[in-house]
């Protein structure tokens, strides 16, 4: 189930998906480097163009399914 946050810093603001009431969530990333890659726990990173835009579409309450 997803849970929408916004994370405001000055004038724009940071997204993230928050995953039901787990400590799981989806947000964007400054470093594109590390898509894809193990570098913290728990959390899906997307280039920020590609969060903003799930962030738009996703809605409250949505199912989300992870495979590996």
């Amino acid at each position: 189930m997803i849970k929408k946050i916004i994370f405001l810093a000055g004038l724009t603001g940071l997204k993230a998906l928050y995953l039901g009431s787990t400590l799981f969530r989806i947000h964007g990333s400054n470093e594109p480097e590390t898509i894809g890659t193990a570098v913290s726990s728990g959390c899906f990173r997307m280039t920020n163009d590609d969060v903003i835009d799930l962030y738009n579409r996703a809605r409250v309450g949505a199912t989300v399914i992870v495979t590996r």
